[in-house]
């Protein structure tokens, strides 16, 4: 705590909020970043990750692009490309050379995909207040003991249905109800901007 209150960050304005009683993970992401305006963006990095040096350039790439179109269904930006896909059971190997190349006939074109990321995203301000709402309404829901509690929402043959101590969850909830996607980076080899 002594070390970031006292780290000197020249780029702006600096707030540090420090929990008094430990909350989980999910309370932890939620509590972590609430827009405080329409032009203030959020990149969630857990603790154990490391970016590439060219995060921000793609970053900066795709939001000069999604500001000069009308894709309001895209809701952030993956810096991270899966090698899985969580939603199975069991998880399933992801290849999304071999998706863009079938679809495309480009093996590293970028993608659109409905599933949250952890490991180094942007989220846009509207979207995530909106997240927040949502998954404030379904704990609030869950702390009810209600018998049918994991039953709120149920994405068809997904794993996250079962998930119980996860944000994730709620964002994949969130994404598929709102019909809403994350873009993802897409290179050879499936190599990424961040990596745990």
């Amino acid at each position: 705590v002594d070390f970031v209150v006292g780290f000197r960050w020249p780029h702006g304005s600096k707030t540090v909020r420090m929990r008094l009683i430990k909350g989980g993970l999910v309370r932890a992401v939620s509590e972590a970043w609430y827009p405080s305006s329409m032009f203030e963006y959020g990149l969630l990095l857990e603790d154990d990750l490391e970016v590439s040096p060219l995060y921000m350039n793609w970053i900066n790439r795709v939001m000069n692009a999604h500001t000069h179109s009308t894709a309001n269904r895209l809701i952030g930006i993956s810096l991270y490309s899966p090698r899985v896909t969580e939603t199975t059971n069991p998880p399933h190997p992801f290849n999304s050379n071999n998706v863009t190349y079938q679809i495309t006939g480009n093996p590293e074109s970028p993608y659109l995909m409905q599933t949250p990321c952890s490991w180094g995203a942007v989220y846009f301000p509207s979207a995530w207040r909106q997240f927040l709402h949502y998954m404030r309404m379904r704990l609030r829901h869950e702390d009810n003991q209600n018998p049918l509690k994991n039953e709120y929402v149920n994405i068809p043959s997904s794993r996250t249905n079962g998930w119980q101590q996860s944000w994730k969850k709620y964002m994949f909830e969130f994404m598929y109800l709102k019909g809403s996607y994350i873009i993802y980076p897409n290179f050879a080899g499936q190599k990424s901007f961040s990596t745990n």
